[in-house]
């Protein structure tokens, strides 16, 4: 994490860090490796500071999503390297919880951390891991975090994390919520300092140009989001009908007869002044489309009134 955040610093303080680490690497006199870490979309950085990219290049190591064994490994691992002893079926809880989804892993490690913290004769129990809470109260540690560091951080408040987040909810048709991935060009850049501050708690990914939910657990788990979400239904429901349209229209070459009219045209108007940070041109152009009809037959329906008042005379 420092790391990453020193890329994102000012030129100088990464130039003099980077010098120090590439002399150290360099140094035939020091026996040393250098190990660092850094996420998938902080990659691109490293390009801008020219001999350090070099260097990354010739040994870089991309880790992908782990397999059921490797998270196991995860689990188990460190801490018998700490001397501790995992107690049977909290692997199996753990691996449960996290399900098919290599994004957890920041729900994991906030997991353990508090499994640690709460051991008992150096034992990581069953029991402990669910009345911590597991995952889920992970997710509304983090969150929580997140809110409470809110106001210090420029550009953070609770409603551009509320505005960040709810980007990234869809609804489906049974009313269940699912992950929604968007895309960072879409996203006005008055929510950037939201995103990074989501990004940098974990309970938000941000991989090949796109921001996506970590898990489906986040849904359930954090209290402040679920009452979000409750009071933003119909609005996700609207939204999900509206981007479908809008889809089948841009399919079907934008059909003048597939714009919405009337009270449905009126209703995505509404939508969009009151969700102006889903930045989807497509919706906008479906809706500004349905706008332009209405105007054109409004006027001609003013001009035929006008030619029969004159006919009457």
């Amino acid at each position: 994490d420092q790391f990453e955040e020193a890329l994102v610093s000012s030129p100088t303080a990464v130039d003099a860090l980077v010098a120090k680490l590439v002399d150290l690497a360099l140094d035939p006199a020091v026996d040393a490796r250098i190990v660092l870490v850094i996420r998938a979309d902080q990659y691109p950085h490293l390009a801008e500071v020219r001999h350090f990219a070099d260097l990354v290049e010739e040994s870089l190591l991309v880790v992908g999503r782990p397999t059921e064994h490797e998270l196991r490994r995860i689990v188990t691992e460190p801490a018998e390297r700490a001397g501790c002893r995992v107690e049977p079926g909290l692997v199996e809880a753990i691996v449960a919880d996290v399900g098919i989804s290599g994004g957890a892993l920041p729900l994991v490690s906030a997991a353990l951390v508090a499994l640690w913290e709460a051991r008992v004769d150096e034992i990581l129990t069953l029991d402990r891991y669910r009345s911590e809470g597991g995952l889920a109260a992970s997710v509304e540690r983090l969150g929580a975090r997140v809110l409470d560091d809110a106001d210090p951080q420029p550009g953070v408040s609770e409603s551009s994390v509320r505005r960040a987040i709810m980007l990234l909810v869809d609804i489906t048709e049974d009313g269940s919520w699912v992950r929604r991935r968007v895309d960072s060009g879409d996203v006005v850049a008055e929510l950037d300092p939201a995103f990074d501050a989501l990004v940098d708690a974990r309970l938000v990914v941000r991989h090949d140009g796109e921001y996506e939910l970590v898990h489906e657990v986040v849904f359930r788990s954090w209290s402040r989001l679920a009452t979000w979400l409750d009071d933003a239904r119909a609005d996700l429901m609207l939204g999900r009908e509206l981007r479908r349209a809008a889809r089948s229209w841009d399919e079907r070459y934008r059909p003048e007869d597939d714009v919405w009219r009337g009270a449905r045209l009126t209703a995505a108007v509404e939508w969009c002044q009151r969700n102006f940070d889903d930045g989807s041109a497509r919706v906008a152009e479906f809706v500004t489309a349905g706008v332009l009809v209405a105007d054109r037959h409004r006027v001609d329906s003013e001009a035929q009134l006008a030619r029969e008042r004159r006919a009457t005379r």
